[in-house]
């Protein structure tokens, strides 16, 4: 454990561009990449006690308080292999990420890149790209109707993915993997494994199948 109660404690906090790391007693606990807010005072926290009758009387001093503003990349620490890095940006990769192997499979602006699963283009309608996120709009509730699955027009065999979705009450998808475009011409979705995206509190298919393996996160059915 890096905190020692009862002495002081040695705390740094790197705030450099859009990374945040912090450090306690030489040791790094935080490694973080988010360009929400760029600026902002620096604040000594007053926290409340909760029970007075067992808290009453605790202190906390600080001391040796110093910041840096200039030159700042010749005096950053190395990163800790330990302390993973999280990124909160959104369409966006880190330096790490890339020397990583990372790349996008969606820039947040363009269809380029994907294409209906049935057709050669993208979807001239029923999908939209907004505020860096793509939704596909209202449909009449069957499966895969109005503009239809997309995929990739790359193919992929070997890969780690990654990505953030957001449903409302209710809702039913999936993130398909390994399709074959070619197996389902007809009616319905393209076949592939399957990510199961589901509201299992509010949509009954949760409590079908075997053993959880239509709850969300599941490769659904298998």
């Amino acid at each position: 454990m890096a905190f020692k109660n009862g002495v002081w404690n040695s705390c740094r906090i790197e705030a450099v561009g859009n990374s945040i790391r912090t450090w306690i007693n030489g040791i790094q606990c935080a490694n973080l990449v988010d360009d929400l807010t760029p600026s902002g005072f620096i604040a000594l926290q007053v926290h409340g006690i909760g029970n007075n009758k067992v808290h009453a009387g605790k202190e906390i001093k600080w001391r040796n308080i110093r910041i840096k503003t200039g030159d700042l990349e010749q005096e950053r620490w190395p990163v800790s292999p330990k302390a993973h890095e999280m990124s909160y940006l959104i369409n966006k990769i880190t330096d790490n990420e890339k020397r990583n192997g990372w790349r996008l499979l969606w820039d947040g602006k363009t269809n380029k890149g994907w294409k209906g699963a049935k057709t050669n283009h993208f979807p001239k309608s029923g999908w939209e790209i907004t505020d860096g996120a793509l939704s596909v709009l209202a449909t009449d509730g069957e499966e895969s109707t109005g503009p239809g699955d997309i995929i990739t027009k790359e193919v992929f065999s070997s890969f780690e993915l990654e990505l953030e979705f957001k449903i409302s009450e209710g809702a039913n998808s999936g993130i398909k993997y390994f399709v074959d475009s070619e197996l389902n011409k007809g009616t319905g979705s393209a076949i592939g494994c399957e990510f199961q995206i589901l509201d299992d509190k509010s949509h009954p298919d949760a409590k079908q199948g075997i053993k959880g393996n239509r709850t969300v996160g599941s490769l659904y059915d298998l």
